[in-house]
């Protein structure tokens, strides 16, 4: 991928990393076996050090770029229904931390991390359909739960020279409780 991309534009200077996967036919922590960890650790934590590797390594070598990983809420209130999703994004700050240190000051790596997000594939889960939902609601300042473009606009104040100042930071926006930290 990361050839076709230099192939085609001869550089990069953003990249928004938005893998992973929670194992959304999960509905316990009681259901976690070996391939659900497997596989969500794959995507999480070694799909996002590729990306880093493939797309930094050449950011670095034109010079300059911007990296944005798009981690989890889970860093800060952990998922009891779906640890292994939580440990995976505890790895995607572990790798945003680690790579802003590498790639300073020619590239820079941050993260954003949304709460509950309102996705098809959110909306299509049994257990949201059946009070889930309501429940995330009501414990939200904000009293709903956001689609995807509304947090586009963070992403994009990452990728700006507005945030230049910015390597290794990790902003959370949980529904209303806010909190940035570097």
């Amino acid at each position: 991928m990361a050839e076709a991309v230099f192939e085609h534009f001869g550089r990069l200077d953003v990249l928004v990393n938005n893998d992973g996967d929670v194992a959304t036919e999960q509905m316990s922590w009681r259901d976690i076996d070996q391939e659900i960890i497997d596989r969500v650790i794959d995507v999480d934590i070694k799909g996002t050090m590729y990306m880093h590797h493939e797309f930094g390594t050449r950011m670095l070598d034109q010079g300059s770029g911007s990296i944005i990983n798009i981690g989890s809420t889970v860093v800060v209130r952990g998922s009891p229904r779906a640890p292994q999703y939580a440990a995976g994004k505890y790895g995607v700050l572990g790798l945003t931390k680690s790579y802003a240190n590498a790639f300073a000051p020619t590239v820079r790596v941050n993260a954003f991390a949304p709460g509950f997000m309102e996705t098809d594939s959110t909306l299509a889960r049994e257990d949201w359909n059946t009070g889930r939902q309501a429940k995330l609601i009501s414990a939200t300042p904000a009293g709903r739960i956001p689609p995807p473009e509304e947090l586009a606009s963070t992403a994009l104040f990452l990728a700006t020279e507005d945030a230049a100042h910015m390597y290794g930071s990790y902003l959370i926006a949980d529904g209303g409780y806010n909190m940035i930290g570097a």
